[in-house]
């Protein structure tokens, strides 16, 4: 039978030990049992919060019927700062925003990983779906805490705002324009609307294709099509 269950905790962070009992399933009284243990160990680790749980079961002295439980857990460091890195579409504050991680709490896994995917949703739902954020970076500072830095390639799609072609005489601006078939579009100058729609997106390897069919030679030394 479990007489009493303890909570020792190492490391700088201590959290509360009532949201701790919360979490596991042994209290006094109830009947001992390995697999129950381990359960609330499996249950500790689950949290997020944990780098290390360990627990073990001790007769209580005068009783070999009852057990003390121990359960030694050591918290995940804090989080002292929140940077960004590579975004040049969306400012930090604007990005921030999407994060369920938050400067002084523990560096919950669990929030971490919810907070990255909402980040490439962010970006997904507004057309950026080359967008890349790996796992971040997460180092020491010589308070005990940690700094998280967010990568982002945004890896930003070059838009096609105007094509001129020099030098044409036989055919007008607008007969070349037609011929090639561009994505290029007056929709291009509202940006608002353009994040969303993506309108002349530049397509490189589509733009090569069709100027070589309107009749353009590529000139690989100049990088260019005459």
């Amino acid at each position: 039978e479990v007489n009493n269950v303890i909570f020792k905790q190492q490391g700088i962070n201590h959290l509360s030990e009532v949201p701790l009992a919360s979490q596991v399933r042994m209290h006094r009284g109830l009947q001992f049992t390995r697999a129950a243990l381990d359960d609330d160990i499996k249950r500790l680790h689950a949290t997020g919060n944990f780098a290390d749980v360990a627990a073990e079961a001790v007769p209580v002295e005068g009783d070999s019927n009852k057990v003390d439980v121990i359960f030694t857990v050591t918290a995940r460091p804090r989080i002292g700062s929140i940077q960004f890195s590579g975004n040049a579409k969306f400012p930090s504050h604007e990005l921030g925003r999407e994060l369920v991680i938050s400067e002084g709490a523990i560096l919950n896994d669990i929030a971490l990983r919810e907070s990255i995917s909402k980040l490439r949703k962010f970006y997904r739902d507004r057309g950026y779906r080359d967008a890349v954020i790996p796992p971040p970076a997460i180092v020491p500072d010589k308070d005990g805490n940690v700094t998280v830095t967010i990568k982002i390639e945004e890896h930003l799609r070059l838009k096609v705002h105007d094509v001129k072609f020099a030098g044409a005489t036989v055919f007008s601006q607008w007969d070349l324009r037609h011929s090639i078939a561009t994505r290029f579009s007056y929709l291009n100058y509202l940006p608002f609307i353009n994040d969303y729609l993506n309108h002349g997106l530049l397509d490189r390897p589509e733009l090569e294709r069709k100027l070589s069919e309107a009749g353009f030679e590529y000139n690989s030394q100049q990088n260019q099509f005459r």
